[in-house]
């Protein structure tokens, strides 16, 4: 109903990712500094020579499995660490996200190719909390959810230490969903408010480099992704794509947002395809005039 809240799951990482952008542009801290000047504690880690820019655009080469589904694969070990997972018998889970994400390896060259991994969604928050002072829950308390109008309260995960599961946590209503995507569809505006710098968002629209296809649409490799954002370049359209069917896709030039809420059984495979081939179809329906 109208105010069930739902999970984004995955789909919480371009909530984060846009936070994200919103601090880079306030100077909060330099998307080009290492993460570790920001984080020490992730020398030794995947993160030990990596820039901030390189971890919000998933261009960091991780001995990281984003399986979805395998209680076992690291995906799956960085929700036991965040909470949101419990472990199976006998595998006893690193006690926070913070020491799960010691704990990442690197493997291969960094920003040579696109490698989606939820933990760097993890050291993106925690960059935010320590460079702002702020958990990324008050963050977008404070500086989008409260000039959005939303009619119900969101959720924000947290794990056992109090820090924000960035990538996955945040549960919140379709309509309230609906309006963050047409607040980004209008430049960052809001009830007659400017809520993201338009800077900000112009900058996420233009994406980045072109390096991967979507699921579904193998063929049609013309989509990067920015700052937590999956970007299609063909149509200029955005998307924020999560787990078990979470959508909320941005067209600006047609003035379409559309947010679908799931409760697929399967975590990823065919049907994000068929619900890229019905926003894209909305699109060129609505471009028609018809």
């Amino acid at each position: 109903g109208p105010r069930t809240r739902q999970a984004l799951l995955t789909a919480s990482a371009s909530v984060t990712g846009l936070l994200a952008e919103m601090q880079i542009d306030a100077k909060a801290f330099d998307d080009m500094r290492l993460v570790s000047f920001y984080l020490p504690e992730l020398k030794g880690s995947a993160w030990d020579n990596v820039s901030v820019r390189e971890t919000l655009d998933m261009e960091v080469a991780l001995d990281f499995r984003e399986i979805y589904g395998d209680p076992w694969s690291d995906f799956s070990q960085l929700l036991n660490a965040g909470g949101l997972l419990g472990p199976e018998p006998g595998f006893t889970p690193a006690p926070s996200l913070n020491e799960y994400l010691h704990g990442v390896r690197g493997q291969g060259e960094h920003s040579a190719q696109y490698q989606y991994a939820s933990a760097n969604v993890e050291v993106i928050g925690w960059i935010m909390q320590r460079a702002t002072g702020k958990s990324v829950a008050a963050l977008f308390a404070e500086q989008l959810y409260g000039g959005l109008g939303a009619e119900r309260e969101a959720l924000f995960a947290t794990d056992a230490a109090g820090m924000t599961v960035a990538s996955t946590g945040l549960a919140l209503t379709a309509r309230d969903w609906l309006r963050l995507g047409v607040m980004l569809q209008q430049g960052g505006q809001a009830n007659l408010n400017q809520v993201v710098e338009p800077r900000v968002v112009e900058k996420i629209f233009a994406g980045g480099q072109r390096r991967h296809a979507m699921p579904g649409r193998e063929d049609a490799p013309f989509f990067s992704y920015r700052g937590g954002w999956h970007v299609d370049h063909a149509s200029g359209a955005i998307g924020a794509w999560g787990i078990h069917g979470q959508f909320l896709f941005i067209a600006p030039r047609a003035k379409v947002v559309v947010v679908m809420q799931s409760a697929h059984p399967e975590p990823y495979g065919p049907h994000w395809g068929l619900a890229e081939e019905l926003f894209q179809a909305l699109v060129e329906y609505l471009n028609r005039g018809l």
